[in-house]
């Protein structure tokens, strides 16, 4: 068991200084001050930099030039933490402020290499370990992978970084290939970690985000044409609905 488990948090962000604000106040609340926060930027020109400025400088890591995408700016982000554990948060989302003590204590407990917590969306609460994989791919194990999934960072030595191949569910990917292929060990803690913020690209561009979701269905291996089914399915439900 680990006596205290380390936790930093990587953002990865571009040109989102006016949703910084919201982010920053909710890690500066935090009754756990004991984390490190690595921003990954890609060259942005708005001020994002200035306005992460707020967080006392010797707990972050910033670096900062361009990228081949959020997934990329991620690994780069993973490459930079040096703790236990990695916790995700875009510009956008939040954490309430028990989250950080929260995960930290359940890791110390569980020892589990994901710890999943629920998260709050802006219609629902969202839970970890619901639902069958064959319908909802890794969402049937973690709530969400940003805000509600803690990851140890040594599973990417079995497991690799996230995949280039995914332009918005490459998370989704590696939490998949986590359970099923690197015997990841998961856990779901009974807490809400905070709010998933939706004005990201994976909540913006829905049509790529299920046209990802049904590529790594298939490439797991779950049946093709009940996958084609539920693709049509959730295509006509953002096209006509």
């Amino acid at each position: 068991m680990l006596e205290k488990p380390s936790i930093s948090i990587i953002t990865v962000t571009l040109n989102c200084a006016p949703l910084l604000a919201r982010l920053i106040d909710s890690l500066l609340a935090q009754d756990d001050q004991d984390f490190h926060w690595v921003i990954v930027d890609g060259g942005s020109t708005d001020g994002t930099l200035t306005a992460a400025e707020r967080f006392p400088k010797e707990r972050v890591t910033l670096a900062s030039g361009p990228d081949f995408g959020i997934y990329d700016a991620l690994n780069k982000g993973v490459a930079l933490t040096h703790t236990d554990y990695y916790l995700v948060l875009g510009a956008d989302d939040r954490l309430y402020p028990n989250a950080i003590s929260s995960f930290r204590k359940a890791a110390q407990e569980l020892h589990c290499d994901l710890i999943a917590a629920a998260v709050e969306s802006s219609t629902d609460v969202m839970r970890p370990m619901v639902g069958q994989r064959w319908l909802r791919g890794g969402n049937a194990f973690v709530a969400s992978h940003a805000v509600g999934t803690l990851i140890r960072r040594e599973l990417h030595a079995r497991c690799g970084f996230y995949s280039n191949r995914y332009v918005n569910c490459a998370d989704m990917h590696f939490v998949l290939s986590a359970v099923t292929k690197g015997n990841a060990s998961i856990a779901a803690a009974d807490f809400i970690a905070g709010q998933f913020g939706d004005t990201g690209i994976s909540s913006a561009d829905r049509l790529c985000s299920i046209a990802d979701a049904f590529r790594i269905q298939v490439a797991f291996g779950e049946n093709r044409a009940l996958q084609f089914l539920l693709h049509i399915g959730r295509l006509a439900k953002v096209l006509f609905l």
